[in-house]
Order: structure tokens, then C-alpha cells, then sequence
């Protein structure tokens, strides 16, 4: 009997390019269970059984993505793999259906899930160095599109290189002001470094959880979307905040061993600039696309819970780089938490759908979308019990900001982002800190709903670069 690929999503036009592409019958397809559109595909030919992957585009109408189409990552993966780089093997690019084709690579993701402590250092250094011989490629070896990669010459393009398409993002789609993201941006164009040290290709969004890996070894590199020339510190720094949801050991022995192999020498002060430079880039591109006007079938409690988490790990980043303490910014709960009448009408609702529903669900897409619902109620739940707490809270606290209590939260953040845009450097310890709380408290409103992110969920912090 013959699959049904509608009923995964996949359009019948698209399974024949499948099979002619690869000379083979597709013989199964199973959606993946995460958030961008992708599909584990079995064929049958002559030469035997084999599973392929497919990725589909995040959408080009969507935000940050219409600048990082599939298209633009498929020429460098093809690319690499013509350099030596462990990446999937490529077939071809679907223009019509704005899908890649791949090889299925078998092996671990979870870096932080290796048991043997040997093993996870033998693959840990291994992928340092291979983020090594990427850095060692030039723009004429690899020879891709000048404009969709474009190479950068001074220090100030390298570090501000397409910071101007992720404000665009953000400020293009919110309905009221963040005063946060024009703070960092304000810290970033203010503070950009004087030197560079090298033009490399940076991967963007590299490190655990980007990396296939087998037997101590990396099998494969995943996920170039917001790949550029760019400072290879950048790189150290993106794996910084990739450890925040998959720990990756010692951090500065991993760095020493890239450095070793790279030939290029460790700047600390470049680090902690580029990882607040790549840790902004996530809430300003879920405050507004994703979270200003969130749709069905979305991982909506997921984007809540890494908005939160990324702007108060901004905020620890920001303090790192100034050089300021936040061990002292607390940020209460109330007294009793027992619960109110709708809060109770939650619970209900959430663990049927935990003990009732998700059990009978087979499908790997599946069980992910009820989850993603049940940890959506999870904040709501959170929401109807401390909300109104935690919005006085805030209130008091952009009072001592702006000498009077606004009448509301809205109100707060324009008066807020004016005092951003008039103030000096002068104040800008006393903004970091009102900002860590103000994220410590959306953290607090998510409850359970945190744990989303995955195994460390709300207490992932930056590991301090001991130098």
C-alpha cells in the first residue's frame, strides 16, 4: 500500500523530484518533530535502502529569514563540501518547494548527553578543530555570490556587518517600544571594536547542537542559514551562547585548542563584545515578527521562554562587559503562591492534556506540537497567579527610573525608551540592571513554560571567560 505524503506535508510534485533527483522510490517520509519544516525520507533502489533528509525553507516572508533564504545556505554547504568541511552530503535544491536535500547523517546532538567524560572532550576538541580549517578558507576559495556573501574590510563592518536587518526586523513589526534592544544597540554601534583579526567564515550560529557527531568525532555541521565573512571570534563567541542550552565543557581549554590549531591568537576583550553582538539578535528577532503576532501552530511558549532567557543572559553579558556585579539584583515573588480560582481551572485543563492526550500521540511532529500547547498553558497558568504581582513590581521599578510610577506597563516602555535615547554612558550600569530584573521577572511569568528551552531551560547562564 502507498504512503500518503500529503499527510506529512509533503506535496506529491515534490516526491517525484525526490526520486528522480536520487534515482531511487521514496518509500517513507516522517515529519521531524521541531520547529522549521523538515522531514526524514527513506527510498529503495537498486543499490539498497537508504534515508535522506529533507529541509524545508523557515519562509522568506518570515522576519530575519527573508534576508537567510535555504537557497543562500545550500551554495555555501556545497561549497564547503567541496573544501573538505564535514557537512551532509547535498543532492540538489528544490526551487518550487524551497527544499534541500541531504544526505541523513547518523549520530549524537545532544553534545552534553556523550556519558564518557573522555569521549566528550575527544569530540568537543575535534570540533574546534574543525571550526579551525573553516576559518582557514578565504573568500577566494570558497568563490560564493558577492551578494549574498558579502566580505567586510574594516573592523566596524565586520562587527556591524547586518545589524541594521535585525533592527529592521524588530523595529519594522513591534507595537509599542522595547527600551532594551535600543539600548543594546545603542551599547553596540557605541563600543565597536578598533581591530579585527582576520576576515573567516563564520558559521553564526555555531557550536553544541549544531554538530552531528559519532565515535569522539564531528560526522557533520548543521544549520549555516545566518553563515557571513565576519571576525572568527565572532565564532568563539556564538559558541558561548549555544552552551547556554547544550554545555560544552571547559570553555577557555576549548578555545585554547582552536587557537592552537587556527594559528590565530584568543581576544577575550573581542569575545565578550561578539557574544553580546550575537545574543541580541534573538530578541530582536522574536519581540516582533514571532512574539508582537504570534500564529497557529507556532512554538509560541518555546520563543517566550528564549526571549526571556536571551535578554537577561544580554543583560549578564552587557554587565560582563562593563564589568559590573548582578549578583545582588533579586527580584521577589509573592509571599504565597496558592493559587486562585482561574489558575485552578488551568491545572484542569493542563493535565488532561498531559495525562490524557499526549500519551495516545504517535507521531514525533505530534507529541512536539501538544507540548509546545501544554507548556503555552503552563504561562498562562503562571500568568493567572502572579501576573498582576510582577506588573506592580515593574511599575515600581521604572519608578525609581523615571522619578514617577507610570499609569501602565505601556506607558512605562515609551517613557523609558525616551530616557534611553537621551541619557549618556554615564548611566549605563543603572539601565543594565533595571533591564536583568525586568527579564528575571519574564522568566518568572513563564513558570514551567521555561523548561521549553530544553535541559537547562531557565537557570542557563553565560560560563565566565577565567582568562
Amino acid at each position: 500500500m502507498s504512503m500518503n505524503f500529503e499527510r506529512v506535508g509533503l506535496d506529491k510534485s515534490l516526491v517525484q523530484w525526490i526520486e528522480t533527483t536520487t534515482a531511487a522510490q521514496v518509500t517513507g517520509a516522517q515529519k521531524q518533530g521541531r520547529g522549521r519544516p523538515a522531514w526524514f525520507i527513506d527510498t529503495q533502489s537498486a543499490s539498497g535502502l537508504k534515508r535522506l533528509y529533507l529541509r524545508g525553507d523557515r519562509g522568506i516572508e518570515k522576519g530575519i529569514n527573508r534576508h537567510y533564504p535555504l537557497s543562500r545556505e545550500a551554495k555555501l554547504i556545497i561549497a564547503l563540501g567541496r573544501h573538505g568541511i564535514p557537512v551532509p552530503g547535498t543532492y540538489g535544491y528544490n526551487v518550487e518547494h524551497r527544499t534541500l536535500l541531504q544526505d541523513f547523517v547518523d549520530g549524537g546532538v545532544h553534545f552534553h548527553h556523550i556519558a564518557d567524560e573522555e569521549e566528550r572532550n575527544r569530540t568537543g576538541d575535534d570540533f574546534m578543530r574543525v571550526l579551525a580549517r573553516l576559518h582557514k578558507l578565504t573568500p577566494s576559495d570558497l568563490a560564493l555570490p558577492p551578494d549574498e556573501f558579502w566580505v567586510p574590510s574594516t573592523a566596524t563592518e565586520h562587527a556591524l556587518h547586518d545589524l541594521e536587518l535585525w533592527e529592521r526586523t524588530h523595529f519594522e513589526t513591534i507595537e509599542e517600544p522595547e527600551p532594551f534592544m535600543r539600548f543594546a544597540q545603542r551599547w553596540l554601534k557605541t563600543h565597536v571594536p578598533d581591530h579585527v583579526l582576520g576576515t573567516v567564515i563564520v558559521q553564526g550560529d555555531t557550536g553544541p547542537g549544531q554538530f552531528i557527531y559519532r565515535d569522539g568525532k564531528v560526522a557533520a555541521i548543521v544549520d549555516w542559514e545566518y553563515a557571513h565573512w565576519g571576525c572568527p571570534m565572532e565564532d568563539l563567541a556564538e559558541i558561548r551562547q549555544r552552551a547556554l542550552l547544550h554545555p560544552f565543557g571547559d570553555m577557555v581549554a576549548r578555545f585554547r585548542v582552536y587557537e592552537q590549531e587556527s594559528g590565530i591568537p584568543l581576544d577575550f576583550d573581542l569575545i565578550r563584545y561578539y557574544t553580546v553582538r550575537g545574543l541580541v539578535n534573538t530578541p530582536l528577532a522574536l519581540i516582533g515578527p514571532e512574539l508582537t503576532h504570534p500564529k497557529s501552530h507556532a512554538d509560541i511558549a518555546e520563543r517566550l521562554a528564549w526571549n526571556a532567557m536571551y535578554l537577561r543572559v544580554t543583560a549578564e553579558s552587557l554587565a560582563e562587559a562593563i564589568g559590573i556585579d548582578l549578583s545582588e539584583e533579586t527580584v521577589a515573588l509573592p509571599p504565597v503562591d496558592a493559587g486562585n480560582r482561574l489558575s485552578r481551572l488551568y491545572d484542569v485543563v493542563r493535565d488532561d492534556l498531559l495525562d490524557e492526550h499526549l500519551p495516545r500521540i504517535e507521531g514525533a511532529y505530534e507529541q512536539h506540537r501538544m507540548r509546545s500547547t501544554i507548556y503555552l498553558f503552563e504561562h498562562l497558568r503562571q500568568l493567572s497567579r502572579i501576573g498582576e504581582f510582577l506588573d506592580n513590581q515593574e511599575l515600581d521599578d521604572m519608578a525609581t527610573l523615571l522619578g514617577y510610577r507610570p499609569s501602565s506597563i505601556s506607558e512605562g516602555n515609551f517613557k523609558l525608551d525616551q530616557l534611553v535615547q537621551q541619557v549618556g554612558p554615564d548611566h549605563d550600569a543603572v539601565l543594565i540592571r533595571y533591564f536583568y530584573r525586568n527579564s528575571r521577572r519574564q522568566e518568572l511569568a513563564l513558570g514551567e513554560a521555561a523548561l521549553s528551552q530544553g535541559d537547562m531551560g531557565k537557570t542557563a547562564s553565560l560560563q565566565p571567560l577565567r582568562v
